[in-house]
Order: structure tokens, then C-alpha cells, then sequence
């Protein structure tokens, strides 16, 4: 039997989001983007886990230019012992590769990809390549309490915000890792058009939540803060 991570280990996993009324995390103007970062600042993370799909779709935007680092594929600096946030990115089908693009204007103080056993060689070669290290855990897909205990050990990670949509913030719900929802509502209905906040929403039972503060922030918007009893 495989070895279990210790559960001593594990960080905390703070789901951000900006959000409209109707749960949608698309279709809103783009007023609250700017104090959705500053609250960001406020959960006092150390470690910023961000989903492939959100980089992937920030990549198609007509505005997004692709760093010349990233056509050359340079190698990225070292992982540093202190600064910002480290940024974290599970990618084990290997389709993000314009790193400096994504980073640039982060203030991280370096990269790190999780992948499984499934993640193709050639994708490993090239994140070597580019100085960029990797955590290997799970099959077919990234075993998220095992990378989280990984990054604790190995770069002294204590609390997770996600930017990301609603697979990754399924994934982390069914696995029972999340402790904190932090949700910024935007005063606007998006419809059923737009993707939510959870997509297919599959947990044992029905998970129960703490209040820890309701605030209004900016022309409109609510900050709330809500405890997971895990």
C-alpha cells in the first residue's frame, strides 16, 4: 500500500473568486477585476495555485502578447527563498508553455508545475529545459493532497489561494481540501449562458459553512468570507 501524505502537512486551500449574483464567474464588467486582486492581497497567501484552462484562456485574448522569452524558451530564474507568492499551475496533459508571459507583473518568486505519472516525457524535458521544477503526483490526474503536502515540504507552503474556474474548484471540494471561500459578488446577473462557480458539484454530503465576515467593497460589490467545516 502506498505510503499516505501526513495530513499534518496540508495547507490551507482558500477558493477566491469573483462572481455574479447568479454564481457566474464570466459576464461581468470589469469594475471589480482590479479589487478582486486587492482582496487577494488581503487573504495573505503564500502560495497562488492557478488553473492551465485559466492561463490557456488568458493566452487567446486579443491583448495578450506572447513574452520573447517564451518564443526563444528561455530558461526561467531559480524558485527564490522569499518575495511574493509562488505561483503553482497543475498541468499534467502539458499545454501551458509561455511562462514568462503568464508571470510577468505577478511579483512570484518562481514557478512550480504539478504533474502525474501520465504527463507526457516530452513535456518534462521541455520544463527542465526552461529551469522550471515539477511536482509529480497521482495517475492520471495531479493528486492534489499529495502535491500539497509535497509543497509544504519542499517550499514551505502554509496557505493556497485558487485563481482558477470550476473544475479545479470541483476537484478541490470532492477532495475535501478546501477551508475557506472568499467571494467577491459583482451587482450583476450574468445568465446561463456563462460557466459558474462549480461545475458538476460532487461531494459525500452537503458541506457546511462559517460566516466570517460579510463586507461592502467598491460601487456595489460584497466581500464574503466563509469557513469550510471539513
Amino acid at each position: 500500500m502506498p505510503q499516505q501524505p501526513d495530513r499534518s502537512l496540508q495547507p490551507k486551500v482558500i477558493i477566491h473568486c469573483l462572481v455574479t449574483v447568479d454564481g457566474k464567474i464570466e459576464g461581468f464588467s470589469p469594475q471589480g477585476i482590479g479589487l478582486y486582486y486587492q482582496l487577494a492581497g488581503q487573504l495573505e497567501c503564500d502560495t497562488w495555485l492557478v488553473g492551465s484552462d485559466t492561463l490557456l484562456a488568458a493566452e487567446s485574448l486579443p491583448d495578450t502578447q506572447i513574452h520573447p522569452a517564451d518564443r526563444a524558451a528561455e530558461p526561467l530564474p531559480a524558485v527564490a527563498s522569499a518575495g511574493g507568492a509562488l505561483m503553482v499551475v497543475p498541468d499534467s496533459r502539458g499545454r501551458v508553455r509561455n511562462w514568462y508571459t503568464h508571470l510577468q507583473g505577478m511579483d512570484a518568486r518562481g514557478l512550480v508545475i504539478l504533474v502525474s505519472t501520465a504527463t507526457p516525457r516530452d513535456y518534462l524535458d521541455y520544463l527542465e529545459k526552461r529551469n522550471v521544477p515539477c511536482i509529480e503526483a497521482g495517475e492520471d490526474h495531479v493528486d492534489y493532497r499529495a502535491a500539497f503536502a509535497e509543497l509544504r515540504s519542499r517550499y514551505g507552503t502554509l496557505a493556497i489561494r485558487t485563481d482558477s474556474g470550476g473544475v479545479l474548484n470541483n476537484k478541490l471540494l470532492e477532495q475535501g481540501l478546501v477551508t475557506g471561500l472568499s467571494l467577491l459578488i459583482s451587482p450583476e446577473l450574468a445568465g446561463k449562458q456563462h460557466r459558474g462557480l462549480f461545475r458538476t458539484l460532487e461531494i459525500p454530503s452537503a458541506a457546511r459553512l462559517d460566516m466570517m465576515s460579510n463586507d461592502q467593497v467598491g460601487e456595489g460589490l460584497v466581500w464574503l468570507r466563509y469557513r469550510v467545516r471539513n
